[in-house]
């Protein structure tokens, strides 16, 4: 619907563009150190922000035509991998130094 009405971006990067932008503002909202105790709006600027992030990815993958399966697989294939090579430089390291 919000394409019908014009309410929608013409090309992916810009959907990629924002998709940064949210993430950074919910980066900010959860990093706001100045914030000793929270208050109603703070809270509900913190799900608002988080909610804006959760949903541009669907967006970004309906514009590329990208599987959304597949390139969930492939994600976290790129985890673990990034996971396990960390993991065997922990261990090394902890051997190392022993």
């Amino acid at each position: 619907m919000a394409a019908r009405v014009g309410f929608d971006f013409e090309h992916p990067s810009q959907t990629a563009t924002r998709s940064g932008k949210e993430l950074a503002r919910c980066a900010r909202s959860a990093d706001n150190t100045e914030r000793r105790e929270p208050c109603e709006c703070a809270v509900a600027g913190d799900v608002e922000e988080v909610g804006d992030c959760c949903s541009r990815p669907p967006i970004l993958r309906a514009s590329s035509g990208v599987d959304a399966e597949s390139a969930l697989r492939a994600a976290n294939v790129k985890f673990e991998r990034r996971f396990r090579a960390m993991r065997a430089c922990e261990i090394a390291r902890l051997e190392f130094s022993s």
